[in-house]
């Protein structure tokens, strides 16, 4: 037995005794531990996906097929029509 520096005897560390019927070793523990965290994260991603991405392309491709339909003045005009729609309700009174 050593002593450290600050004078107190260093004792070696022991291994943690189980019972026996609970016996679960370190490994096995964190390699169930990295499981589920891959798992989480693996489901957050997709969430993450199917709540941004999708809609975010829906709207690439809704435009894209309205300006083949309409053209891009027509998309130019509904943009305008709509921002002049609410500006105009942001300037009107609440009613309650």
């Amino acid at each position: 037995m050593g002593y450290s520096q600050f004078g107190r005897p260093y004792k070696e560390p022991r291994p943690v005794e189980l019972p026996p019927a609970n016996v679960i070793y370190l490994s096995d523990l964190l390699r169930r531990m990295i499981t589920v965290d891959i798992q989480r994260f693996s489901t957050h991603l997709a969430a993450i996906y199917s709540n941004i991405a999708k809609p975010v392309l829906d709207v690439i491709l809704y435009n894209y097929q309205l300006s083949q339909n309409v053209g891009a003045e027509g998309i130019l005009l509904l943009t305008f029509g709509v921002q002049a729609s609410a500006a105009l309700r942001e300037s009107l009174p609440k009613s309650q």
